[in-house]
């Protein structure tokens, strides 16, 4: 089953800060449950950002944010990159234009990486956005 997944998608809450106590239960939960690079960690605190390579180190693929207060750098661990775009002025409610979108695919295709995804949460966007990112990326 595990060759038709892609990814195995894990968000953090907001309360889950970098620190090595944390980083050690990351590392001895995935090591357990070996998913290999198709583990996706989603972090919601911005402290996270500094431990990218220990996250990288540990095989799991950090997932990058389009959403308020957190970074916005698109970033490629483990040979794939992951983006989650919630809404970067407002968490889920957030519709983005087609040239912000073409500034997202962009970005996306010029990372180095074999595995790249997309993936939509902002709620009431997520149709229309969803249809043209569709259609923009087969353009590509």
């Amino acid at each position: 089953m595990n060759d038709y997944i892609d990814f195995w998608f894990f968000k953090m809450p907001p309360s889950f800060n970098y620190n090595l106590n944390n980083l050690k239960t990351l590392s001895e939960f995935f090591s357990e449950i070996n998913l290999g690079n198709k583990a996706v960690l989603e972090f919601r605190d911005p402290s996270w950002w500094k431990a990218i390579d220990k996250i990288e180190d540990i095989g799991i693929v950090f997932c990058s944010v389009d959403a308020p207060k957190l970074p916005r750098t698109r970033i490629v661990t483990n040979n794939a990159v992951y983006l989650r775009i919630h809404g970067y002025k407002e968490w889920y409610r957030y519709i983005y234009s087609q040239k912000e979108l073409d500034i997202i695919l962009a970005s996306i295709k010029n990372l180095n990486a074999d595995k790249k995804a997309i993936y939509l949460n902002n709620d009431h966007g997520m149709l229309e956005n969803g249809l043209y990112l569709l259609k923009e990326a087969q353009l590509m």
